[in-house]
């Protein structure tokens, strides 16, 4: 066996050369016509997406057919893997209203929801959450599980985001009191709650707005939140630890005013936050885009200024989407700087030091009106942005970017489609093999979703697989690590299809063992692990993964 495994180490080289130069086109069902991108429903709205952890995606949508929310997953080949309907989150006759759904640490997808309450004349809300496996299965009973119970409640925005445990932090607002406040819940991989009944009440009496909070887990598997004081441009934060606990304060941090409105957020490397917001400038409608950056002391590290994002032009879009890795912040918007509204993007450092210009690059080299941009990383250590475009009677379009700025698509940018009319937002996931997935609504009630490769080409998708067909839960597979190249850690995932011993071993270019992540004996099921690299040299190293006589290898290039 030992000797097997030496000669495949040896030609792990010239069989990755072979791929990257030979890479198998499989067989997709995506759409390739940015005409004729895939319907979900005519009757939809209110699309949401995560990925599925194995190479395809999870989308979500509320129905006016029957007023409940639906799902479906594509396998990466585009395949419906729950039928084409999709299954529902919850079977009993209260009609759903509010969703927001997260990807969980062990690839399920958790959905936070709200269903109408007949008893109350007033239409009151009651919280709940459901958990969906690979196969569609409601893990948390037919009808979900309670969060907030209380009768006579308004409930209002919702946030979710994953814990490392299975499970999930939900926040919202709800009006229990004179006004409305923010509460927060942990739920684990079981359905069961972890904080007190009805929730923790995280605003501590500041009252809050109607703007949805941000709400994010930080490295430390904690609660990070923050939300618009009621009727104030001011934001606060909290920090909240496993057991419910706040630790700053009752009523939280007080951050700098030019975070004003309509925030986004990221968890930053180090157990803090990167978040974005605006203040109003001189004019009607007129804004301008500042960041901030607040560790787990919640201490303010870029000025009580903040960063600006954008200069003094009018900056049109209402959020400024912001992603975060080991390599810096990237932050979309548009502002109308040349006489026209257009899209444009930056990279700030951990200190707050834009890296492509005092106030960013454009999305697009084209002079036409650009909205909405929306950033994504993908699994080669690049990031995506898809953006509304003008050109050709209304367009989607993405360009791809790698660490240094430079596109490295098409420079009249990827029509992802021309359906698109009214679309008031898209939503993106990593397909986890360098390209990505979008969905997004369409004015009155449609739905589309579309896959777009590394190679930014609509439908393509590209493997080292000869024999793509099977599903993932049932193939030995070694996926992309992501991030890649990396600095510090990257994170692996594969599965396994039968029983034995297995090893994850990682080689260096001579083929010499670097370190063991991963071996033993193991049941059929999906894995994951992370390689922290610490003072191992920059290069290139391969990960293989190895069990009852069969191999599978990944490049993966370490970067200090």
């Amino acid at each position: 066996m030992f000797n097997r495994l030496s000669r495949f180490i040896r030609t792990i080289p010239q069989i990755l050369l072979l791929t990257l130069i030979f890479p198998v086109l499989l067989d997709a069902q995506w759409s390739n016509d940015p005409y004729e991108n895939i319907l979900i429903s005519d009757m939809a709205a209110i699309p949401l997406l995560v990925s599925d952890g194995y190479g395809g995606c999870v989308l979500t949508y509320w129905s006016w057919e029957d007023y409940k929310i639906h799902a479906l997953r594509f396998d990466k080949l585009g395949y419906p893997c729950w039928g084409t309907e999709g299954v529902l989150i919850d079977t009993d006759t209260l009609e759903h209203d509010n969703y927001v759904i997260c990807q969980a640490d062990d690839n399920s997808t958790i959905i936070a929801y709200t269903k109408i309450n007949p008893e109350s004349p007033y239409y009151y809300f009651k919280l709940y959450a459901q958990r969906l496996d690979s196969s569609g299965n409601r893990l948390w009973g037919d009808s979900g599980v309670f969060i907030n119970s209380l009768d006579s409640v308004s409930i209002g925005y919702l946030g979710i985001t994953s814990n490392v445990e299975g499970g999930a932090y939900i926040t919202w607002t709800d009006s229990r009191t004179s006004s409305h406040q923010l509460y927060g819940q942990r739920i684990d991989s079981f359905g069961n709650i972890e904080w007190a009944p009805n929730g923790v009440c995280l605003s501590g009496g500041t009252g809050v707005t109607n703007l949805r909070p941000v709400t994010v887990t930080n490295t430390s598997n904690k609660l990070m939140v923050f939300w618009q004081v009621s009727s104030q441009s001011i934001l606060r934060g909290q920090l909240i630890d496993a057991d419910g606990t706040l630790n700053w304060g009752d009523e939280g941090i007080l951050l700098p005013e030019n975070l004003g409105e309509w925030n986004s957020g990221a968890a930053d490397q180090s157990g803090g936050c990167i978040l974005t917001g605006r203040i109003p400038l001189p004019g009607p409608g007129t804004f301008q885009h500042y960041s901030q950056r607040i560790d787990s002391a919640g201490t303010i590290l870029w000025g009580e200024s903040c960063v600006a994002v954008s200069d003094t032009h009018t900056a049109n879009s209402f959020h400024a989407p912001v992603v975060h890795n080991e390599f810096g912040s990237f932050i979309a918007w548009d502002d109308d700087r040349t006489g026209t509204y257009e899209s444009y993007i930056n990279n700030f450092s951990d200190e707050g030091m834009p890296l492509w210009g005092e106030f960013g690059i454009p999305v697009t080299i084209s002079d036409t009106v650009t909205s909405m941009p929306n950033p994504c990383f993908t699994s080669d250590g690049n990031i995506v942005v898809v953006h509304m475009d003008a050109r050709s009677a209304n367009t989607i379009r993405a360009q791809k970017f790698n660490l240094s700025g430079e596109r490295l698509w098409d420079l009249n940018d990827i029509i992802i489609s021309h359906n698109w009319s009214l679309t008031y937002d898209t939503y993106i996931v990593s397909d986890h093999n360098g390209g990505i997935f979008v969905c997004w609504p369409v004015y009155p009630a449609l739905v589309y979703v579309q896959q777009i490769s590394s190679n930014g080409n609509l439908g393509e998708v590209l493997s080292v697989k000869s024999v793509p067909t099977e599903q993932f839960l049932t193939t030995f597979e070694l996926l992309p690590a992501y991030p890649n190249p990396f600095n510090s850690k990257t994170n692996v995932k594969y599965f396994l299809n039968m029983p034995g011993m297995m090893s994850l071993t990682i080689f260096d270019l001579q083929g010499r063992q670097v370190m063991v992540l991963d071996e033993g004996f193991k049941q059929p099921g999906n894995y994951s692990t992370t390689w922290k690299a610490g003072n191992i040299a920059s290069g290139i190293y391969f990960l293989s993964l190895t069990q009852n006589n069969r191999q599978s290898a990944i490049p993966i290039i370490h970067i200090k």
